[in-house]
């Protein structure tokens, strides 16, 4: 779930990646834009900890600065993974024992869940569906929660697969995973009951544990 940034922010970034410490004018001049256009790019990417800046003493007068890739901006520049994942994933898949598959997909969701944990606020299991929700689509991953008839809570449902070249209607391995981080970030277990591979919508849905027991308890109180 990386996040992105616009292609003239990377284009910033990669003047900054070349060129180590820039001024304004240096990258104005790098990049064929205004002083005004490189301020405001720089404004963006400080405030998202991808670059830093430094004051140059030059006597008196009005500072000048030089501007630094940050480790965070360096990061936002090397997500370019799709190979790598492909093939780490094609050699997950092949994996012959079950159980040991399944260990090494949990552990992978879980440490996952880990790295998105803090976004994911509210008390109840529906707020925190929803704060789910809101953080996939924040990673332009379609994602709504809709109510189901004779379900206690709400289902969340995966408009557009974050994986689409890692899953398929033979392969579910990326699904499990997914299952996985979204159990710890839930704090409570879930699974997938509908796949796009196989869904009429196209959607994958996933569906709190015990939600229909949740339902059948607080009609007999």
């Amino acid at each position: 779930m990386a996040r992105v940034i616009e292609r003239s922010d990377r284009h910033l970034l990669e003047a900054l990646r070349n060129g180590k410490q820039m001024t304004v004018e240096q990258l104005g001049e790098a990049l064929a834009v205004t002083a005004t256009a490189v301020r405001q790019r720089l404004e963006r990417l400080i405030a998202a900890g991808a670059v830093t800046r430094q004051e140059l003493r030059q006597g008196r007068g009005r500072p000048s600065y030089q501007y630094t890739l940050t480790d965070a901006g360096a990061e936002l520049l090397g997500h370019n993974l799709a190979d790598l994942a492909r093939v780490m994933w094609s050699e997950i898949a092949r994996i012959e024992d079950r159980q040991t598959r399944t260990q090494l997909l949990n552990r992978i969701g879980e440490r996952m869940s880990e790295m998105y944990a803090a976004e994911i606020v509210g008390e109840t299991n529906e707020e925190r569906l929803q704060s789910l929700a809101e953080c996939l689509r924040s990673r332009e991953i379609g994602a709504r929660v809709e109510q189901v008839a004779g379900q206690a809570l709400p289902v969340l449902k995966i408009t557009g697969c974050p994986y689409p070249g890692l899953s398929g209607p033979t392969h579910h391995e990326i699904c499990e995973m997914e299952q996985s981080m979204f159990a710890g970030l839930l704090g409570h277990p879930i699974r997938l009951t509908d796949c796009r591979c196989h869904s009429a919508e196209g959607v994958c849905t996933f569906e709190l544990e015990n939600a229909t027991n949740e339902l059948e308890n607080a009609a007999t109180k």
